[in-house]
């Protein structure tokens, strides 16, 4: 199922199919406990197009940029990128630099996404021209609250 947006807001670019691959961007900073179990669940996503994380590592006490390094070793599809002042803002807009892909999907460093949310937000975009979609997956850390 390959569906076409009718209409862009941007001429020029391509419109956004079920097909689009997506990037993942994911601002990280004292992650060391979930970083690669959340990388590894991005990552193992279905979905029909290729699927990329990037990881702006902030300033860490922990071996969050030693993993984060490693996960990008070993996989092609993961990338590294600073993000010195620690700041979410400015890690989101490193990380977005970054990327590759036309749909930019945003996820926590311990956060453990089902396997078909890219798949929705693809059909979702497909339909909506606004180029948006939010949600909320449910906590499912291991940690109390």
């Amino acid at each position: 199922m390959n569906e076409l947006l009718p209409e862009t807001d941007a001429p020029g670019r391509p419109a956004i199919t079920t097909r689009t691959p997506v990037s993942v961007i994911m601002p990280v900073r004292d992650e060391q406990r979930h970083l690669a179990e959340a990388v590894g669940h991005v990552l193992a996503q279905e979905y029909p197009a290729e699927i990329e994380v990037v990881l702006a590592v902030g300033p860490s006490r922990d071996a969050t940029e030693e993993i984060a390094q490693r996960l990008a070793a070993a996989d092609p599809r993961v990338t590294v990128v600073p993000n010195p002042s620690g700041l979410i803002p400015a890690a989101n807009n490193a990380a977005i630099k970054a990327s590759r892909h036309p749909i930019v999907a945003r996820v926590d460093g311990h956060a453990l996404i089902p396997p078909r949310v890219p798949a929705a937000g693809g059909r979702d975009l497909a339909g909506d021209r606004r180029g948006q979609r939010r949600g909320h997956y449910g906590r499912r850390g291991r940690d109390p609250l």
